[in-house]
């Protein structure tokens, strides 16, 4: 069989996220007008607590596998084994303290659902070393069959629930469904099984790198979950709903248009870690794509922000101003995102937990000063205060550190990325003048949110993509190379200055 080219893996990993994110986004727009913002912040709580305690269950394992040069088969089995324990040991601890988790929320109904959540570690478990294997070799088809499928019956277990009456029980079950549906896909998919043997020789050739990915991701997790954990102690499970359920939009999309480029670059860096001339020109590449895919992306939901709220619910109304907010962060972030990718690619993951840990500070630093100085303020008020100090600090503080830092490793100049920037902010802008132009004309005067929404959403659309058709003169060109790519063939038409060869 022949291996998966970067562009194949690219395409499927996309292919991937996007199916998965489509119907965790629509399912999660029913169940919001469902279920309402309480019992998604109940929820929002119960995850971060099962997330950070999942965050030491692979203890950084997991990338290890992927980024070392040479890899045996008691790498494999050794991992798995060490995972396995782990697993069983951290479901203990996560039962024995979700009483006190939900003591420290003031949230009695919190110690169930964490405790049923919690079978979602096990689960984990049994799936690292598999995942590993599969990203390992860019076989990003078999992840794609995989999650998508386990999507859609998380929809199907979560959207039956709701309809019954089951509540928050609904959003649990989503999890666990998918999760139950993953892992048995998976484990069909994988043709890999472990071996009775541990080699604690292997597993230490392993730890240099995986406990700085663990301090890492530790770093992360809590720079990102921290603002969800503070809300949830000064403000009440409302405000996490309404807070957490913009941040979840935004990074949907950003999941969508972006992480599947990151998952496939992180191999392909991988791979290219000692040949600077190929990373470049492949560093190049998915920059160009991912600031094509995420700037006019993440333009049109903060056009949309008010009437894709309202179709949700009065209730959600104040959730609009932060998505604005937060999609504008993500703009000023395009290309950083990469950064993250690089660091680890390149054995560098202690720079960026050093970043990731200074980060965590000075957010919850700026959490804190929010939450003093306005506890006792109206909800819409303290969501949009969270919101500018999450842009303050990730955009105006180490936006520009991350920043630095790509440019310094890959070698890429700074005109190179004003260069590819321009059709994309090119395509934003068109359509913000449509979508602002349609809302002056009155014609949707009276109209209900969705059909404003729909409208806005078709017109601005039409419009970013025939700007950027007519910016880009090689976007057709690259369109026809990367969707060859799905079908193995010979590479064709990507313009010559961005193409890196394939990796044998």
């Amino acid at each position: 069989m022949s291996r998966p080219t970067f562009r194949g893996a690219v395409l499927w990993s996309y292919l991937m996220n996007g199916g998965e994110k489509a119907i965790f986004t629509l399912v999660t727009f029913v169940l919001a007008s469902v279920l309402g913002p309480s019992d998604f912040g109940t929820v929002s709580m119960a995850m971060v607590y099962i997330l950070f305690i999942q965050m030491f269950l692979e203890q950084g394992l997991c990338l290890a596998l992927i980024q070392r040069k040479n890899l045996d088969t008691e790498h494999l089995d050794s991992v798995f084994w060490m995972v396995m324990v782990a697993g069983l040991a951290l479901v203990g601890i996560s039962v024995g303290l979700s009483g006190w988790w939900a003591r420290v929320n003031h949230l009695p109904t919190l110690a169930p659902v964490i405790r049923w959540l919690s079978v979602s570690i096990v689960i984990e478990s049994l799936t690292v070393v598999q995942r590993a294997i599969l990203h390992r070799d860019m076989n990003f088809k078999s992840l794609s069959l995989r999650s998508n499928a386990a999507a859609a019956v998380a929809a199907v277990v979560s959207l039956g629930m709701a309809f019954a009456g089951f509540g928050v029980w609904a959003l649990v079950g989503q999890k666990l469904g998918e999760d139950v549906a993953a892992l048995a896909l998976l484990w069909k998919l994988s043709s890999w099984r472990p071996r009775f043997r541990f080699s604690f020789l292997h597993l230490k050739q392993l730890l240099g790198f995986s406990i700085a990915s663990l301090f890492t991701k530790t770093g992360v997790f809590v720079n990102s979950y921290a603002t969800g954990m503070l809300i949830g102690l000064f403000f009440g499970p409302v405000t996490v709903g309404i807070y957490r359920l913009a941040e979840r939009v935004v990074n949907t999309l950003l999941d969508t248009t972006t992480t599947p480029l990151q998952m496939a670059a992180f191999s392909q860096f991988s791979r290219l870690q000692d040949r600077k001339v190929e990373l470049q020109q492949s560093a190049l590449q998915c920059l160009r794509l991912g600031a094509t895919l995420t700037i006019p992306s993440l333009a049109g939901l903060a056009l949309v922000s008010s009437p894709l709220m309202a179709v949700m619910g009065p209730q959600w109304a104040p959730a609009a101003r932060v998505l604005q907010i937060l999609c504008a962060m993500g703009i000023v972030l395009t290309f950083t995102r990469f950064t993250e990718t690089l660091l680890p690619a390149l054995s560098r993951p202690h720079y960026l937990a050093v970043i990731k840990w200074a980060q965590c500070v000075v957010t919850v630093a700026f959490l804190l000063g929010v939450a003093f100085a306005l506890k006792q303020s109206p909800v819409g008020k303290q969501v949009i205060a969270i919101a500018l100090s999450q842009f303050v600090v990730g955009a105006l503080i180490f936006g520009p550190i991350l920043f630095y830092l790509l440019i310094r490793l890959s070698g890429i100049s700074l005109s190179a990325l004003v260069l590819i920037s321009v059709p994309p902010l090119i395509a934003a802008a068109a359509a913000a003048v449509t979508v602002f132009g349609l809302s002056q004309s009155g014609l949707l005067q009276g109209a209900r949110p969705v059909v404003v929404l729909a409208a806005d959403v078709v017109a601005g659309g039409v419009a970013g993509i025939a700007a950027l058709l007519v910016s880009d003169r090689h976007l057709k060109s690259d369109i026809l190379a990367f969707t060859s790519g799905i079908f193995g063939a010979k590479k064709t038409g990507l313009s010559a200055e961005l193409l890196p060869r394939e990796a044998e």
